[in-house]
């Protein structure tokens, strides 16, 4: 396949400038590879939150309490819609 490339680029005259910084590049992507992942949390010493990630556990404004609270008024107002309609 890169044989047949070759062929190509030369018979239409393209030099092909970019085969160094494509080394380059690849040196320095299989450098980034074997790296390890940089931890840059700034609270590490004395965390602000108790735990590390977002959770569904409280905070949010309905829950299912809520909901089933909330149950009865829906019931009674789409109740009120229907006696009219069947009088």
């Amino acid at each position: 396949m890169v044989v047949v490339r070759d062929e190509i680029f030369d018979a239409h005259r393209i030099k092909r400038s970019n085969q160094a910084r494509l080394a380059i590049e690849e040196a320095a992507r299989q450098q980034r590879a074997r790296r390890l992942a940089v931890f840059r949390r700034v609270d590490s010493q004395q965390p602000m939150y108790l735990s590390s990630r977002a959770s569904h556990s409280g905070g949010g404004a309905l829950d299912a309490w809520t909901l089933l609270l909330l149950l009865p008024l829906v019931w009674l107002t789409t109740g009120r819609r229907r006696t009219p309609a069947a009088r």
